[in-house]
C-alpha cells in the first residue's frame, strides 16, 4: 500500500473563507508531482499521494468582531470635525469615509484577532479546529502501529497559532497526534519572534520540534514583509529547532505578507521537501 504524504493548512489574520487554501494547496500538488515523475523518470499520476485539508478558525472570533465593527463605525458616526477639518471632511468624502470604514475593518477584523486569541476559550476552541482538520486526516484502514507523515504549513498568525498548538499537544501528549509523526513546519510570513516580548526574550527558548529525523522547520519569509522575521537567531533553541530561515521574494513592502499563499518559489520549497519524504516512506 502506497503511504500519503498529509498536509494541514493554518490561515493567518483577517476574514478567511473555505477554499482560502486553493492556490497553495493546488500550487505545491502540481509541483509535487512534476518534481516525482522528473526524479523517478515517470509519467505516473503522483497527485493523489499528498493529501491536504485547511483549517478555517476564523468563525470563532467573528461574532464578537461583527458586533466591534458595529461599535466602532456608530462611534464615527456620532463623531463631527469642527472648523478646517469639517470643511475638509465634506469636501473629501468620498475619500475619508472610505478610509474610515477600512480603518475600523482592520482593526476589528485583523488586529483584534490577535488580541481574540489570547481569550483562554478562544484559544481553546480554535485549537480545536486545528486538531478536528488533522482528524479529518485519519484513515480508517490504517495499521494502528504505523504513523502516518503529517506536515503543517501556516501563515501570519497562523504560525503563532499552529506554534502553540503543536507545543500544547507534545507537552500534554508526547506528540502532536497519536496516529501521525509531525515531520516539517512550514511556517510562512512568521511573526513568531515578535511574540518572544510576551514571555521576556530570555525566557523565549522553548520552540516546538519535529517528531522524525530528516523532518525540518522551514521558515520562509521575505525581507519586504513587517510582519515576518527569522527565526534562527533568536536564540541558540530556534537555532537549534529551526532548519531554515528561506528568503523568497513574493512582492513589495507591505503586500508581500499576503502573497506566500501563490507564490511559484513558495509552492517549490514546500513540495520539494513533501516529495523527498514520499520518496523515503515509499522506498522509491
Amino acid at each position: 500500500m502506497v503511504k500519503k504524504i498529509h498536509v494541514v493548512i493554518v490561515h493567518g489574520i483577517g476574514k478567511t473563507r473555505s477554499g482560502y487554501s486553493e492556490p497553495l494547496a493546488k500550487g505545491i500538488a502540481a509541483k509535487f508531482n512534476s518534481y516525482l515523475q522528473a526524479t523517478l523518470k515517470v509519467t505516473e499520476d503522483f497527485t493523489s499521494h499528498l493529501v491536504v485539508r485547511e483549517v478555517t478558525w476564523d468563525g470563532v472570533l467573528a461574532p464578537n468582531q461583527e458586533k466591534l465593527v458595529a461599535i466602532l463605525k456608530k462611534g464615527f458616526a456620532n463623531f463631527q470635525p469642527k472648523g478646517f477639518r469639517a470643511v475638509m471632511s465634506k469636501v473629501f468624502s468620498f475619500v475619508t469615509k472610505p478610509l474610515l470604514t477600512i480603518r475600523t475593518d482592520f482593526a476589528a477584523e485583523s488586529i483584534s484577532d490577535i488580541l481574540g486569541y489570547r481569550n483562554p476559550e478562544a484559544y481553546a476552541q480554535i485549537h480545536k479546529c486545528i486538531s478536528d482538520g488533522i482528524e479529518t486526516l485519519v484513515h480508517l484502514d490504517m495499521n494502528p502501529t504505523d504513523k502516518q507523515h503529517l506536515s503543517i504549513v501556516c501563515h501570519s498568525l497562523g504560525t503563532v497559532i499552529s506554534s502553540d498548538f503543536v507545543y500544547d499537544r507534545q507537552k500534554k501528549f508526547g506528540r502532536v497526534h497519536e496516529n501521525f509523526n509531525f515531520v516539517n513546519f512550514f511556517t510562512l510570513g512568521s511573526p513568531i519572534a515578535l511574540f518572544a516580548l510576551q514571555y521576556g526574550i530570555e525566557l523565549f527558548r522553548s520552540p516546538v520540534v519535529v517528531e522524525e529525523s530528516g523532518g525540518q522547520w522551514i521558515n520562509i519569509f521575505d525581507i519586504d514583509d513587517p510582519i515576518a522575521y527569522p527565526l534562527k537567531n533568536l536564540n541558540a533553541s530556534y537555532d537549534k529547532a529551526v532548519s531554515v530561515d528561506q528568503d523568497v521574494n513574493t512582492g513589495g513592502f507591505g503586500e508581500s505578507h499576503t502573497r506566500y499563499f501563490g507564490n511559484l518559489v513558495v509552492h517549490e520549497k514546500i513540495a520539494v521537501k513533501l516529495a523527498e519524504d514520499w520518496r523515503k516512506i515509499n522506498q522509491r
